[in-house]
């Protein structure tokens, strides 16, 4: 039975192949001016990335939204796709009685390209020479939310390292259920003294520790893009790097040893040992902790924001065919030590 390779090799061309392919969603990477005053008429130049503004400019507008409040742009006039130039009259008493100042959401949408927004993009001051007015808002008329096109989220910080997410962490979840089977024939070794379940527990494990590397590796890539160094002394950065180590430590043990029995036996127990310190410091102790990847301080890791619709049905597909991919690595690796045991052992 090989259909689960052929699923293997599915899921992953769609991670490697959609997954590199996608484009982001429109973003607005620049804009001005930044600050504005209740009366004022302002002309709004903004540049956005991805996007289809003159060439579909079907029901193109452009907001500043507060909560229930919001001024719509009098005058459009898209330069090309990706450049927009926008007038806003901004009415006096938006601001209200309470505050000096407000922020305001920057929205640009179009049936094309869905919504386009940017946070607290502009900072609008209230006129103190007037008194007593109020500005009702009238309701957003928006057709499309989202692109009209398959894409994938432009986050700020990410852009288009954002793909990583189908390399990286698939990675470290395949390593963590591979390490997951080892331990499970470590176990079964230990009750049945069977050196077979030994050499499928180091196979797995050797399998698990190229991903975690491979993960380690992306890691750092990614870390270097989005926040500005190879390395941050991260919590979960600190915690792969140990667990790293204690597996690395499982082969040092295995090639100090030269009787099969007694290197399966010690080995065994400190496979099973080695998981129930891995699991606790890289999925437990960085979620308590303030940390630069998604999930510290007990948040969920993977929310609507960090994770939405279409990035969901590239991960998870990656997720289980990284993981089919080990699987068959791990067995092709058992094979060989079968055949010539000192293959597996010995060079660990």
């Amino acid at each position: 039975m090989h259909w689960w390779k052929l699923v293997a090799a599915l899921f992953l061309s769609i991670s490697i192949g959609i997954g590199l392919n996608t484009p982001l969603a429109p973003g607005i990477e620049n804009y001005s001016p930044t600050v504005a005053t209740e009366g004022d008429t302002i002309q709004l130049l903004i540049a956005v990335v991805n996007a289809g503004l003159k060439t579909h400019s079907q029901n193109l507008s452009c907001y500043l939204i507060s909560d229930s409040t919001n001024v719509k742009a009098v005058e459009l006039n898209p330069k090309d796709n990706e450049n927009l130039t926008t007038n806003f009259i901004v009415p006096r008493g938006i601001i209200g009685s309470s505050s000096k100042h407000r922020l305001f959401d920057l929205l640009v949408n179009s049936d094309y390209d869905g919504n386009i927004i940017l946070k607290n993009a502009v900072d609008i001051s209230s006129d103190s020479l007037i008194e007593g007015n109020k500005y009702s808002s009238r309701p957003i008329q928006i057709n499309h939310e989202v692109p009209s096109y398959f894409s994938f989220p432009m986050r700020e910080i990410l852009y288009e390292s954002i793909r990583n997410l189908f390399y990286h962490v698939p990675m470290w979840f395949a390593m963590t259920i591979l390490l997951c089977v080892a331990m499970f024939f470590s176990f079964k070794f230990l009750r049945s003294n069977n050196l077979h379940d030994d050499l499928k527990a180091a196979a797995f494990t050797q399998v698990a520790l190229m991903f975690g590397f491979a993960g380690i590796i992306t890691g750092m890539q990614w870390a270097k893009v989005t926040w500005g160094a190879w390395w941050n002394n991260d919590p979960k950065e600190s915690a792969a790097a140990i667990g790293l180590l204690i597996y690395s430590a499982y082969f040092v043990l295995r090639s100090a040893i030269d009787d099969p029995e007694k290197r399966a036996r010690i080995s065994s127990v400190f496979n099973v040992f080695a998981l129930g310190i891995f699991i606790p410091i890289i999925y437990i102790v960085p979620r308590l902790t303030e940390s630069l990847h998604p999930g510290n301080g007990g948040n969920p890791g993977f929310n609507s924001y960090d994770l939405d619709g279409n990035l969901r049905l590239i991960f998870y597909p990656s997720i289980i065919g990284w993981t089919l991919l080990g699987v068959w690595m791990a067995q092709l690796h058992f094979r060989i030590a079968r055949i010539n045991p000192h293959l597996l052992s010995d060079n660990n």
